[in-house]
């Protein structure tokens, strides 16, 4: 994830200067999502664990809830996959 709208107005560019969330991917299973704090007037964006994860879990989130899925094309192949003709 090295740029995502969050919600619009709101994109986090991890091109230039980044953080481990940079390293987040996809899944159509997530184990995590993005959810947005205000703290004392200022936005954060945090990633949140769905379910419990162990030490070397890969952290993914849903791309299609993000505002700039409009542009993505998945291709996981899980079962609920967005484009699978049972998927989502």
């Amino acid at each position: 994830m090295y740029f995502v709208e969050f919600v619009h107005g709101l994109i986090i560019d991890a091109r230039l200067k980044g953080s481990y969330a940079s390293l987040i991917n996809h899944s159509c299973e997530p184990n995590a999502q993005l959810r947005q704090w205000s703290v004392k007037g200022t936005r954060h964006v945090v990633v949140s664990m769905l379910c419990d994860a162990k030490a070397g879990d890969e952290v993914t989130i849903a791309y299609r809830d993000t505002v700039t899925s409009r542009q993505w094309c998945c291709k996981c192949g899980k079962d609920t996959c967005v484009n699978s003709d049972e998927g989502v």
